[in-house]
């Protein structure tokens, strides 16, 4: 397995873990879904949530993280080579990782779940999926996020019900960018949240491997009797980590 590490904000060296991951891609599973978000407008939350007074805050993310319930892998790519800023088209599966069914999130809009009243509660999770591009002497990466979907137990329309052998493809597209790490938010003004994503300060360039990165698990509550929000106490899960099998160009910023 391969990962990325992001610390307190601000990007740091890259901590790669490596293992045998087999041929994860291989396996058939049966695809249940197709949720094309290509052509998906973001929209502004109903109703933005107060921030904390000072030196208050509710809730938070706990430490540690439990084994990860679902395997994303990359189907396909728009091109073979990438500039920076330009846009990427992508076709992702998937899956679940083991014998125990999961619920996957899939709506694109936080605001697609708000009710219109701001006084009613609101509790729904998040995963994000994000494509990391690195050197195979791993001294130089970038993380892009593709997706950040939410849902709601309590909206069962949200998600959607993978049983082992089961898969969903996703389709859509992003901005080959790396994120401020004090605001991160993607080309569509969408938030990322997950805590082990970065870059080196050098952009990868030349032929590289690609992988897909799944962080999953991070559940919040709005209070309509009070209008703020804060984290539950669920742990979340360790990130999946499948590599593309093609590899990648990545293209140097050309000179002005």
């Amino acid at each position: 397995m391969l990962g990325f590490l992001r610390l307190s904000g601000k990007f740091a060296c890259a901590a790669f873990l490596i293992a045998l991951v087999g041929d994860l891609t291989g396996t058939a599973a049966q695809r249940v879904a197709i949720l094309d978000f290509s052509s998906t407008v973001s929209k502004p939350r109903k109703h933005p949530p107060k921030p904390f007074p000072p030196g208050t805050m509710l809730g938070g993310r706990p430490g540690g993280m439990t084994s990860g319930k679902l395997i994303v892998s990359v189907l396909s790519m728009d091109k073979s080579e990438y500039s920076p800023e330009d846009e990427i088209n992508y076709t992702l599966e998937v899956r679940v990782a083991g014998a125990e069914t999961v619920k996957l999130p899939t709506v694109i809009n936080l605001a697609d779940l708000e009710p219109d009243d701001p006084d009613v509660d609101l509790n729904y999770e998040a995963i994000e999926i994000w494509l990391g591009f690195f050197e195979e002497s791993h001294e130089r990466y970038i993380s892009v996020p593709l997706l950040r979907l939410y849902g709601s137990e309590d909206m069962p329309w949200s998600e959607i019900e993978l049983k082992p052998g089961m898969s969903v493809e996703l389709r859509g597209k992003a901005k080959l960018k790396r994120l401020d790490p004090e605001s991160p938010t993607d080309s569509e003004g969408r938030r990322f949240d997950a805590p082990y994503m970065g870059s080196t300060e050098d952009l990868p360039k030349g032929e590289v491997l690609v992988s897909a990165t799944c962080w999953r698990g991070d559940k919040f509550s709005y209070k309509g009797s009070t209008h703020f929000e804060y984290p539950g106490s669920f742990v979340p899960e360790e990130m999946s980590t499948v590599v593309y099998g093609k590899k990648i160009t990545l293209l140097a910023v050309p000179d002005h």
